[in-house]
């Protein structure tokens, strides 16, 4: 089952953008309809991009190939593509990340994580 939906990350004025088991059509389509750009898909199991909208506005887009079980295996990638969304987001920011101060990045990855979880499953 193709899945898409986005979720607004309010706090870090920013979009995060999931397509899970999309056709290659479908994928092009909802770039084009929301981005106005072409993006060469990947073969990977998973890819993140990071892509401006005409606004200058930051969107995060995770393209989730196959059919998504509730596994150690789709958790593993969805924290892996989680991940790069959590560091991009906290460089754009300038969010300092540390083992002495890691709780505003761990607390935005958790919250990234919770939102594509609920959103595939």
């Amino acid at each position: 089952m193709a899945i898409t939906f986005s979720v607004e990350v309010e706090i870090y004025d920013c979009r995060l953008h999931v397509l899970s088991g999309v056709s290659d059509e479908d994928f092009e389509l909802y770039i084009f309809q929301h981005f106005r750009q072409l993006i060469e898909r990947t073969t990977s199991q998973g890819t993140c991009w990071t892509i401006f909208d005409d606004k200058g506005k930051e969107h995060y887009l995770i393209d989730l190939h196959g059919k998504m079980k509730k596994d150690g295996e789709c958790i593993n990638l969805i924290v892996h593509e989680a991940l790069h969304v959590t560091f991009a987001i906290a460089d754009r920011i300038k969010m300092p990340y540390s083992i002495d101060f890691d709780e505003p990045f761990c607390y935005l990855h958790g919250w990234l994580v919770q939102k594509i979880f609920e959103g595939v499953f």
